[in-house]
């Protein structure tokens, strides 16, 4: 019980981080490029886990782990934030949440090829309620020219965080996870800000105080706790469940804009909220067979 209601606390709180990021990184935009923003943000995250890495836990041997930092690092930090941060250059922020959210989906079916997880009617019918929740939530957020390169590159968004979560589940016993997330983003930060040179001006950048307090707690809190949280949740679950409860992001990020940016609250809201809660609770639940034969188990122990 105890372990329950914590992994529904951090499951909480991951959603709350996640989506949190996304109206705080709106407001941060106003005060530099996205690119540049993003190498900063990355490089100072994976910096400041480093460091509490190296109090924490025992250094791994890169000798023998290093291509699993290289891996994480270019699926889930490099090639996601570029594709992500190119695809919202062309496409309607609401479609590319939409496609970027297929993640679960796609995870769910990786695990079951790569990792043998179950897959079974009832889990793919969540997933795909997840993908109507979300297309509902972010509705409103469809408007404007929509280009076939955008779709292509928040795919690959979705792709590559897709990878990443499944193979961080394929090698979770090789790495300690404090120093995975640092290194993962100190990497992709060291990529990510010659990117940020190369498209973009460091002049327009603002280095005022919604500069620097955006830029913090994302660092901080959306990327170094949201990220030692949700590798943690992977570790101690199914890569296809767990990956479910990230449908909860982009109705989080919604509600908050409600909250903080005036946005309005619709019947769409409401209705997505309510197929995302139902998808997550089909995903995660446990087939009758599955009860049966774990009650079997039990009775037979007693016997025993």
């Amino acid at each position: 019980m105890k372990k329950t209601f914590l992994t529904i606390i951090s499951f909480s709180l991951l959603a709350f981080l996640w989506g949190s990021s996304f109206p705080v990184i709106k407001i941060g935009l106003n005060s530099a490029p996205p690119f540049l923003y993003v190498g900063i943000r990355c490089f100072f995250a994976g910096l400041a886990m480093m460091i509490i890495a190296l109090f924490i836990e025992k250094m791994p041997d890169f000798r023998k782990t290093w291509h699993i930092f290289l891996i994480c690092s270019l699926t889930n930090v490099t090639l996601f934030q570029a594709f992500h941060g190119i695809a919202l250059l062309y496409l309607p922020s609401g479609l590319s949440a939409i496609i970027i959210y297929l993640q679960p989906v796609l995870t769910a079916f990786l695990a079951w090829i790569w990792l043998k997880e179950e897959m079974n009617l009832t889990k793919i019918t969540g997933l795909f309620l997840g993908v109507a929740g979300v297309a509902i939530v972010s509705f409103e957020g469809i408007s404007g020219a929509i280009s076939p390169l955008g779709i292509l590159l928040a795919l690959g968004a979705s792709l590559s965080w897709t990878v990443g979560t499944v193979y961080f589940k394929h090698a979770q016993d090789k790495v300690p996870v404090l120093w995975l997330v640092g290194l993962q983003f100190l990497l992709g930060g060291i990529v990510l800000l010659p990117a940020g040179f190369i498209f973009e001006n460091w002049n327009d950048i603002s280095w005022n105080f919604t500069f620097w307090w955006t830029a913090s707690y994302t660092s901080l809190f959306s990327i170094s706790l949201a990220w030692v949280l949700w590798l943690n949740l992977v570790r101690q679950g199914e890569a296809g469940r767990v990956s479910a409860y990230t449908f909860l992001t982009p109705l989080v990020a919604v509600l908050l804009g409600v909250i903080f940016l005036d946005e309005s609250f619709t019947f769409y809201l409401a209705f997505g909220a309510l197929l995302i809660i139902i998808s997550i609770y089909l995903v995660n639940r446990t087939p009758v067979k599955d009860k049966s034969r774990a009650s079997l188990g039990e009775a037979k122990k007693v016997n025993v």
